[in-house]
């Protein structure tokens, strides 16, 4: 099975799992940047670039604080949560020292989420730490070698629940993009049609920012935050509403007049969620209906 065969197949399983879509609901995916450290600097990923990323670590963190993820985690449990939280991002979330604690947080609150980890599998500690405190977590090897995938099936044989990402296959290399211009991987030109990325994702970084995708992955295009000092700041209400303008292009499929990781990006693989691209299109559609009506009968909104 391919790498976005298993992601429709998630997608699938999470539908199958609520009652019905709606704006709670249709956040799905919550991915998490625990670390923005890495030991190893591959050339098809932006840590290559260790200029860049020194002088980011100068204004962001290079870990996430687990106090982030309990605030979400809280949100989560009141929103009744099922879908999963991701620990991927910028760089490698094994080498975040609190990321067994936040994988405890995440599983006592959302009994009913799923928690995944997308790891190189150089800290095997760590793994087999959260593999024994924690239940039911599901780790994703990404290997880009032969040596990495025979490495991985040796050492972690005891994990309960794990996939094992090849990307060195014909039928999954080119889901490496060039992650919105920030590393040179495939032809640059930037498809028109609609990412669903937006419609059921979003992203998370170590200072607490929420990004529209792991592709601005220098965090330069925040739509949010949540800041753990501040009582109002809620995940679900920032994502339903400041992405907004964004849906609404890419439903035009205009891809390229959208604001920036969108307007740079050449994934054109992300295209398994129509489920949740429908929803929002209905939506926009109906908000747009009543706010004529309103206008035409001179009513006010209340």
């Amino acid at each position: 099975m391919t790498i976005i065969e298993q992601k429709k197949e998630k997608v699938k399983a999470y539908l199958h799992s609520i009652h019905k879509l709606n704006k709670d609901t249709s956040l799905m995916q919550i991915n998490i940047c625990a670390s923005r450290i890495c030991g190893r600097h591959c050339m098809f990923c932006p840590q290559s670039n260790k200029k860049k990323n020194e002088e980011i670590l100068k204004t962001k963190p290079q870990f996430l604080d687990y106090r982030v993820i309990s605030r979400i985690a809280i949100e989560g449990y009141r929103k009744d949560f099922k879908g999963v939280f991701v620990f991927n991002g910028m760089g490698e979330p094994t080498e975040n020292p609190q990321l067994p604690y936040m994988c405890q947080i995440i599983r006592m609150y959302c009994p009913s989420a799923k928690i995944q980890i997308i790891t190189n599998g150089d800290n095997e500690d760590v793994i087999k730490e959260i593999h024994k405190k924690t239940k039911d977590v599901l780790f994703v090897f990404s290997e880009y070698t032969v040596e990495d995938t025979k490495r991985n099936r040796k050492i972690y044989s005891y994990l309960t629940h794990k996939e094992f990402r090849k990307f060195y296959t014909l039928e999954n290399i080119g889901l490496l993009n060039n992650r919105s211009m920030n590393i040179n991987i495939g032809d640059d030109t930037v498809p028109n049609e609609c990412c669903h990325k937006p419609f059921f994702t979003t992203s998370i970084d170590t200072d607490g920012s929420l990004l529209i995708c792991n592709n601005d992955w220098y965090g330069e295009n925040p739509y949010g935050l949540i800041d753990v000092n501040e009582n109002n700041s809620k995940l679900w209400s920032q994502w339903e509403e400041k992405l907004e303008d964004l849906r609404m292009i890419m439903l035009l499929n205009e891809r390229p007049t959208c604001e920036y990781p969108c307007s740079l990006c050449n994934d054109n693989k992300h295209t398994y969620a129509k489920s949740f691209v429908n929803f929002w299109k209905k939506k926009y559609i109906k908000n747009y209906i009543i706010e004529k009506f309103h206008k035409f009968f001179n009513i006010d909104k209340k």
